[in-house]
């Protein structure tokens, strides 16, 4: 048994090891960093845009409350106009 050899083919091994796990290290930070500009990106153009939407939205909501509130006073009025009508002798 040569233990000099033995001990040359562990140091290769380990030393491949080490570098495999360097270069799956360097691939994930380099992945984490684009998906970090991607982020910035999203942040910078998409949420801009989709807040304005969605300020649009909230306009279009008020707009819809103010017309229902008109609507259930109308409604309120005509129901009453109409038992008025009805109950009024004559």
């Amino acid at each position: 048994m040569d233990v000099q050899g033995d001990a040359v083919k562990l140091v290769v091994e380990a030393a491949r090891s080490v570098a495999k796990t360097e270069n799956e290290r360097d691939r994930v930070l380099d992945e984490a960093a684009q998906v970090e500009q991607e982020i910035e990106s999203l942040e910078s153009h998409l949420l801009p845009q989709l807040k304005k939407k969605l300020a649009g939205l909230n306009e279009q909501l008020a707009v819809l409350a103010d017309r229902t509130q008109v609507g259930h006073g109308l409604l309120n009025q005509t129901a009453e106009n109409l038992h008025n009508a009805t109950t009024a002798p004559y």
